[in-house]
């Protein structure tokens, strides 16, 4: 199975810095992709080709129609002083006095995430902005996400087993509405090429419009896809399905 370990996500709430798709996009392209991708996967770094985990995956035989940019701090750098999150004296970036502070999510409990984490805070200190890290527990994990929405972005995963499941995230009522979209995603390109994907003809033509919806997500910086691993599953005389976890009725025992 594949995991995405190495997923962000971005709180897009409008009093939230991640709002701006300037500060997302300067966020992810401070990042060293490999050497923050070698940290979380503990040195099985892999490159996402989809936002689906299911194996096989769908859709995806000739690969993603989206890229990841390659590392531009400079670029980051313009795209901040851009959206008026300008250095002061002590180069630490501020916009009306208030000082440019990410509050960076990751789960407590996977040693890679740690180190990983840090090596985002290092590379986003070097460019003037303040990285709060939050080991997350269960507890904190529903806190943050659901409740008090306090948070900015982090190793935050989510493992569909189809575009049709990656839709209910980043589709309709946010999570404050009784929505999946917790991260308060308003794409409407997306939105437009999934619903034709939902009426589309043929499996082909819905494939085409999911790829192409993907992109609209990578492409705004509401999702970016840094680094997956590989998570084995061991069976012996059995058959089952995995869509990120065991389905427990798809199991078949064999002869």
């Amino acid at each position: 199975m594949l995991n995405p370990i190495g997923e962000m996500l971005f709180n897009e709430r409008p009093d939230r810095p991640t709002a701006d798709e300037r500060v997302r996009r300067a966020l992810t392209l401070a990042l060293d992709r490999a050497a923050v991708g070698e940290l979380v996967t503990d040195g099985d770094h892999l490159d996402s080709v989809s936002l689906v985990n299911k194996t096989p995956l769908t859709c995806v035989d000739g690969g993603p129609l989206w890229t990841l940019p390659a590392t531009d701090v400079q670029a980051a750098g313009a795209l901040l002083d851009e959206a008026g999150w300008t250095p002061g004296p002590d180069g630490q970036r501020a916009r009306d006095g208030v000082p440019l502070t990410i509050r960076f999510l990751y789960d407590g409990g996977t040693p890679s995430h740690g180190a990983a984490a840090e090596e985002v805070q290092q590379e986003w200190n070097a460019l003037g902005i303040t990285t709060e890290l939050v080991a997350e527990d269960p507890a904190g994990w529903s806190t943050d996400l659901y409740q008090s929405y306090d948070w900015d972005t982090g190793f935050i995963q989510i493992t569909p087993s189809s575009p049709v499941v990656l839709s209910l995230f980043f589709l309709g009522a946010t999570s404050e509405n009784g929505g999946y979209n917790f991260m308060a995603v308003e794409n409407p390109e997306y939105e437009a090429l999934a619903q034709q994907a939902f009426t589309a003809p043929s499996a082909d033509e819905a494939c085409a419009l999911w790829q192409q919806a993907e992109r609209e997500l990578v492409e705004r910086v509401d999702v970016f896809p840094l680094a997956e691993t590989r998570t084995p599953t061991y069976m012996r005389g059995a058959t089952f399905e995995m869509p990120g976890s065991i389905a427990p009725t798809s199991i078949r025992m064999l002869g």
